[in-house]
């Protein structure tokens, strides 16, 4: 068990290494209590095209626009979470408005989680939490403007729309659980709304608006079993989130992923650098296995 541990931890390492050494003139800049930079914006207006903010645990302020191509990558899925930014039409915990990452974040308490409005952005969320807003993920576009998400194991609960694309664009979301929403996916025209191997609990309706939505022919309606609703998003054991997701290649643990932002594990939740050099390398890891 140690051998393996230790075997993880260089994992981890190795592959932080090839990060820096890959990304040429990116940088890496920490952001929280006792780091270079202590809230999200002052390490946004450091930061250059390419540069990755490596978020570690704590609250921070939303309200966020971004208008530099970066990666926002928390250190443990979930351990930061952006509150706020608003309630007006445009308002949102992060609003897009250049091509971005965002990974392991949680959203929370606006009008919009992640948004993007006429900027073209296209945009690769994974792993977020989003919650307590009034659309989860969102494009509003006129339609002369297009754009994308693509977005893989999200969590998104208690929203009205958990999902809303109008007027150009495409959303793929992809291994992810919806609960308690009043609309899953809502589409209005000149867009496409692609689910893939999703979860919905709690929804009073599927699908709303004239737009194509597609079909999600692998989608489970059930009870995600969190640990402790509204609270703790983890999966609880029995969850039917638990394996029956699809391989996107972001390292999983088990016989297949997990639907949702969380991987389950009996043992504390694997950072979000672990999954990503875990699914960098191919690997698979049994469920049982001791992470930490």
């Amino acid at each position: 068990m140690v051998t393996r541990l230790r075997l993880l931890t260089s994992v981890v390492a190795v592959y932080q290494f090839l990060l820096v050494c890959s990304s040429g003139a990116a940088a890496i800049l920490h952001v929280g209590a006792g780091q270079p930079h202590t809230t999200i914006t002052g390490a946004m207006a450091a930061a250059s095209n390419g540069d990755t903010l490596r978020i570690h645990d704590g609250l921070y302020s939303g309200g966020l626009f971004v208008n530099k191509q970066l990666t926002f990558e928390a250190v443990n899925v979930g351990g930061v979470i952006i509150d706020g930014g608003g309630f007006g039409p445009d308002d949102a915990v992060i609003r897009v408005a250049a091509d971005s990452t965002y990974i392991g974040l949680q959203l929370q308490n606006s009008r919009n989680g992640l948004y993007q409005r006429d900027s073209g952005a296209n945009v690769i969320a994974q792993r977020l939490i989003i919650t307590d807003v009034t659309t989860g993920l969102g494009i509003n576009n006129s339609a002369s403007t297009s754009g994308s998400v693509d977005a893989t194991h999200l969590t998104i609960d208690n929203v009205s729309d958990a999902v809303n694309i109008n007027d150009g664009g495409t959303i793929n979301l992809t291994n992810s659980i919806i609960s308690n929403v009043s609309a899953a996916y809502t589409a209005t025209n000149n867009i496409a709304l692609n689910p893939s191997h999703n979860l919905l609990f709690n929804f009073v309706s599927l699908t709303a608006g004239p737009g194509t939505i597609g079909v999600d022919p692998s989608q489970l309606v059930g009870d995600p079993l969190y640990l402790s609703p509204g609270v703790n998003y983890r999966l609880g054991s029995g969850s039917p989130a638990i394996d029956s997701g699809i391989d996107v290649g972001l390292g999983f643990f088990g016989a297949a992923p997990d639907r949702g932002a969380f991987e389950f594990t009996a043992v504390p939740e694997p950072s979000s650098l672990l999954l990503l050099a875990l699914g960098s390398l191919g690997c698979v890891v049994p469920r049982k296995s001791k992470l930490a």
